[in-house]
């Protein structure tokens, strides 16, 4: 009986122990079930189940990302949700997975179901062949891929516009801003063409190497007022001397435009430089022989501001050259056209810039006020070349402008 009694208690030990580690495993069990519903839940992935082509489980994440209901997509085909344009990468998928094999880091666009949008999605996939189920997880792209496009496309577009400069046939050049001597950045072909210089002497060395001693008291005055554009960091577009590095000088038509970074600092000057020689000259000799004409005689640059007057232009307007060049021509006039002149002036210049066969006319009048003097006038003005137009001042009979 004692026997019987000890194989009993035995088993009982045993039974005990038995369930003891049954209910540690249990709640092992328990436990990693937990943790596994909370991965699904909170993970910031798609996660899926698939089987016969419709949705069977869905995480919480699809309403977060996508804007569907969870429990509304149970059930639901999934290819309803994707892109037309990628159901021939879904058929190679599906393909792929029903050979058992994992699909991982293929791309498919998604529906958003409130705004139609399309989302771009990185899926890892694998089958259970057994179950007839597939499982998935994506990864929302969207954001990066648009970086990354974005990113290509400035860097095509850098890419043009550097090709662009580096074959221009204008010289280009590029200074620092933030330095007195603003060494040079950059130079193209055309700009090392035009001065003799090769590109390593230029680069690192300032471009005051460039310019030379003023060849008259215009090209004096062009050139501090480039070193003042330069100090106040401002455009300036202008004819000036320079000289090669042989020694030889020409006039350069230079456009000179500060360049803002993002916080809207200059931090550096691009130009745009032209021999501007034979054109320079040629004006010298127009000039000359428009000193001394019956009309009143002014030249403009390509922007419609005053580069020159002959001298009954200063008899009518008593505007000495000084006066009357860039916009200050405009004080010539009697106050009340003033702004009617302007405006029509420099709209004229703007829309029909550089074309041949377009004159300017308007009849106005002009008040020399050192002495008085009121006379109407009929201005006439045409582009005498690309970057120059040439204006006629006719002496009108009386008549009452002011009526």
């Amino acid at each position: 009986m004692s026997l019987q009694n000890s194989i009993i208690e035995s088993q009982l030990l045993k039974s005990k122990s038995n369930l003891d580690e049954l209910r540690l495993l249990s709640s092992e069990v328990a436990e990693t079930e937990s943790r596994l519903s909370a991965f699904w839940s909170i993970t910031p992935t798609l996660k899926c189940i698939v089987g016969e082509g419709k949705f069977i489980k869905v995480n919480p994440y699809w309403t977060n990302l996508l804007g569907y209901d969870s429990d509304s997509l149970i059930g639901h085909p999934y290819q309803e949700l994707i892109h037309p344009g990628d159901l021939d990468i879904v058929a190679q998928v599906e393909n792929a997975l029903a050979h058992d094999k994992r699909v991982t880091a293929f791309l498919l666009r998604f529906k958003h179901n409130i705004t139609g949008e399309y989302h771009t999605i990185e899926w890892y996939a694998s089958p259970n062949i057994k179950a007839g189920l597939i499982f998935a997880s994506g990864i929302d792209r969207t954001t990066e891929i648009a970086q990354k496009e974005a990113l290509e496309a400035s860097v095509k577009e850098i890419a043009l516009l550097k090709n662009a400069i580096d074959n221009s046939t204008n010289g280009v050049i590029i200074a620092e801003a933030q330095t007195p001597v603003r060494p040079i950045v950059y130079v193209n072909k055309a700009f090392t063409d035009l001065t003799g210089y090769s590109k390593e002497e230029l680069v690192g060395n300032s471009s005051h190497m460039l310019l030379s001693p003023p060849v008259n008291a215009e090209d004096g005055l062009q050139k501090q007022l480039l070193s003042l554009a330069l100090h106040d960091q401002k455009p300036f577009n202008g004819i000036l001397s320079n000289k090669r590095k042989d020694g030889s000088q020409y006039m350069n038509y230079l456009k000179l435009t500060p360049l803002k970074n993002n916080t809207g600092d200059v931090t550096h000057f691009t130009g745009s430089a032209v021999d501007f020689s034979e054109e320079y000259a040629e004006k010298a000799v127009l000039k000359a022989a428009l000193q001394y004409s019956p009309f009143g005689i002014f030249l403009t640059d390509i922007l419609g501001d005053c580069i020159y007057t002959n001298t009954k232009w200063e008899e009518l307007s008593g505007l000495t050259f000084e006066e009357s060049k860039g916009k200050g021509w405009i004080a010539g006039i009697c106050s009340e056209y003033q702004d009617e002149i302007k405006l029509a002036w420099y709209s004229f210049v703007l829309e029909n810039r550089g074309k041949s066969g377009v004159t300017f006319e308007v009849d106005t009048c002009f008040h020399n006020r050192k002495l008085d003097i009121i006379t109407n006038v009929k201005v006439r003005a045409y582009f005498y070349d690309t970057s120059t137009t040439i204006g006629y001042i006719e002496i009108q009979p009386s008549q009452d402008l002011h009526a």
